[in-house]
């Protein structure tokens, strides 16, 4: 890795962060097999006007992936995780992940991730996740919700 995660200014950033969302997205929309995907909707303006904050990895001076965060009274809330296809695989999202459950120790943090997407579910067990529930979308998509408590 060339760096650390940063805070990114995502009302300027918010052209590339959208594109790397998307191409990650469209990636998992392919992979769960979801015909339309509500991830996929969001535009440059939503990113800018997004109150969360965004913390982004750089790799050879391009953006390799984005997180995304809420920070409630009781937990922190990972919104969006996002990596560049041609990053994925190299430890990208493992350091966005670490990064923020770094941010706030001892605090609860919740996500949640389409319940066909192995790779993600996978990744968030290797860091303590577990399911604590799921749900359908009006798009008929499944989706688990997973949390790490604290220690």
């Amino acid at each position: 890795m060339e760096n650390e995660p940063t805070l990114l200014d995502h009302k300027s950033l918010a052209a590339p962060i959208c594109e790397l969302l998307h191409s990650a997205y469209r990636q998992e929309a392919e992979l769960i097999g979801a015909g339309h995907f509500p991830p996929l909707d969001r535009q440059i303006e939503d990113i800018a006007r997004s109150p969360n904050t965004f913390y982004g990895l750089t790799v050879d001076l391009h953006l390799a992936g984005v997180i995304e965060i809420a920070i409630e009274p009781q937990w922190l809330d990972i919104v969006s995780l996002g990596v560049d296809p041609e990053q994925q695989r190299t430890g990208v999202a493992i350091q966005l992940i670490r990064f923020v459950l770094g941010l706030e120790p001892g605090m609860r943090v919740i996500v949640q991730t389409g319940s066909r997407n192995t790779p993600a579910l996978e990744l968030y067990s290797r860091f303590g996740f577990h399911e604590t529930g799921s749900e359908m979308t009006p798009e008929q998509i499944p989706i688990t919700k997973l949390t790490l408590e604290p220690t």
